[in-house]
């Protein structure tokens, strides 16, 4: 009975509401296009005034962002990754004639230092 029941179901056809979905489309759909189409601009105008006058690779910028928003577990993984794979590929920064000029090297890749389960932690287990 319950297959019979089933079959019938499955037979019902739906009309067709083309006013409702013409209607759908002018008040919700494309006032929230036009919305995304400006956050779009104003996203892409932002992106590209780091790049043109802070002189940042918008690249760079834009994994910076990335990386901002991940927890500290994925972003201590990622980099970790990322910077051990950099060893075994011998990628770097190379010294270039600014950094020789104003006597310093190469920019260094950055740690930081954190709370929680950190080396004094990690002593303390021992």
């Amino acid at each position: 009975m319950a297959k019979a029941a089933k079959e019938q179901e499955n037979e019902t056809v739906h009309e067709p509401d083309f006013e409702t979905a013409a209607s759908i489309i002018r008040s919700k759909v494309k006032p929230a296009e036009e919305k995304n189409a400006k956050s779009r601009g104003d996203l892409s105008a932002a992106w590209k005034t780091i790049e043109d006058d802070c002189h940042v690779n918008k690249k760079a910028a834009k994994d910076v962002h990335k990386l901002v928003g991940m927890s500290d577990e994925t972003r201590d993984d990622y980099l970790r990754s990322f910077y051990g794979l950099m060893k075994q590929f011998n990628l770097g920064i190379s010294e270039d004639l600014v950094d020789k000029a104003e006597g310093t090297g190469a920019p260094k890749m950055p740690t930081r230092k954190v709370s929680g389960l950190g080396t004094e932690a990690l002593a303390a287990l021992n």
